[in-house]
């Protein structure tokens, strides 16, 4: 062969080769969907796949680049942006294109087979998710701050005339609701007494506004109403008791009358709610760690964070043993019976009730402030999860 030849053979060979690249550069590619929907695709290791979403009215178009796949996590680039990220299986990943600072789309890698990838790209509307870190009191901010604060937070003030607004970190507005569900107007009676309409859309007693039905009384402790006694014609001499009507004899007060009073008090509305505090000591003197993290994943269907394990510990040994109840005669037929918790770090007066034999009536106070509802639904929390682990989580509102 002679040099002349080789030379065109090899000129032919490079511009054989020049053209494959040509044509293969304006070949086109595979169709760019159209997001919309949750679109699942598969990528092997090196390959590249094209997707397009809307923007602001344009429908730019994307790639989306496996740049390593691995048995149980893969990293991709999506471009244009060169925007870098690694995953495991079953992970979400929220992506800005745009540059807003709020994503556009949502990449989950639902599974890795033999070097392939198979995700689903969706739109995330602007919104990602936050990794839920804060500890026990503190509220995270949406996405993408999700810092932690105080629950006490308050929100900005932006609703309009008539609109209500949900607690931080939401503050979101609402039209509220305007009737309660016997269609009682907020702020506003019942025509069944005592019952108030109040401007959460609750039915509660109030009898000190309401008043109570026909030959009822008004309790202003409790806002509920009673069968008032009748009361007798006489009076006892200084020192005597009087039993109720229609006895209304006079006697003088024995030793026994301090068991009527305890008996009393424990039927009463506050009575009834410290038995069942006294029943949830009884159940378990302790609630261990197992036991604890057990009772919080049936009812959340997670495991404790560290900080919830944390709260745990620190007031696990705050769960009174039992509750005893003394009464003590104040004048003539009048008694108050004192509750106190015992055991643990909560130990000491938890209820008050003031009970007279003459009248039945029965008055009673929390010593910490609390009033009977906030009693019953930390109770009725208690209870739905058994032993005293359940009071310790209701507690602490788990």
């Amino acid at each position: 062969m002679t040099r002349s030849t080789v030379v065109f053979t090899i000129l032919c060979f490079a511009f054989a080769l020049l053209l494959s690249g040509c044509i293969q550069s304006v070949l086109p590619h595979e169709e760019a969907v159209l997001i919309t929907d949750p679109f699942p695709m598969q990528v092997r290791e090196g390959q590249v796949k094209y997707f397009r979403i809307n923007l602001n009215g344009s429908t730019p178009e994307y790639t989306i680049h496996a740049v390593n796949v691995g048995s149980v996590s893969a990293v991709f680039e999506v471009d244009p942006g060169d925007k870098h990220f690694g995953m495991y299986e079953g992970d979400t990943d929220y992506i800005d294109l745009s540059g807003d600072n709020r994503s556009d789309i949502k990449v989950t890698l639902t599974n890795i087979t033999s070097g392939v990838a198979m995700i689903t790209i969706d739109l995330s509307g602007g919104v990602g998710e936050c990794p839920g870190l804060c500890e026990p009191g503190e509220v995270q901010a949406p996405y993408p701050d999700c810092s932690c604060s105080p629950a006490s937070v308050d929100c900005p003030n932006t609703c309009q005339s008539g609109e209500s607004q949900r607690p931080y970190p939401d503050c979101s507005c609402f039209v509220p609701v305007d009737y309660c569900s016997d269609g009682t107007a907020y702020s506003a009676c019942s025509a069944t007494k005592p019952r108030y309409c109040d401007n959460l859309g609750n039915l509660v007693n109030k009898c000190s506004i309401c008043g109570c039905p026909s030959g009822q009384s008004c309790n202003t402790t409790t806002e509920e109403c009673y069968t008032a006694p009748v009361a007798c014609s006489t009076a006892c001499a200084p020192g005597e008791s009087q039993k109720p009507y229609p006895d209304c004899s006079c006697y003088t007060p024995s030793g026994g009358e301090t068991d009527q009073a305890i008996e009393a008090a424990n039927v009463s509305t506050e009575g009834l709610l410290m038995a069942r505090f006294e029943s949830q000591y009884a159940k378990s003197k302790q609630c261990t760690e197992d036991e604890f993290k057990s009772k919080f994943n049936a009812r959340n269907g997670k495991d404790p964070s560290a900080g919830q394990i944390a709260a745990f510990s620190s007031t696990k040994n705050a769960v009174p043993g039992g509750v005893e109840v003394e009464a003590e005669n104040t004048a003539g037929s009048s008694y108050e019976v004192v509750y106190s918790t015992t055991g643990g770090t909560m130990s000491g007066p938890a209820l008050k009730m003031m009970v007279s034999l003459n009248t039945g009536i029965t008055t009673g106070t929390w010593l910490d402030g609390s009033d009977t509802s906030r009693n019953t639904q930390l109770l009725n929390t208690a209870e739905g999860i058994g032993g005293n682990c359940g009071f310790i989580m209701a507690i602490n509102g788990w």
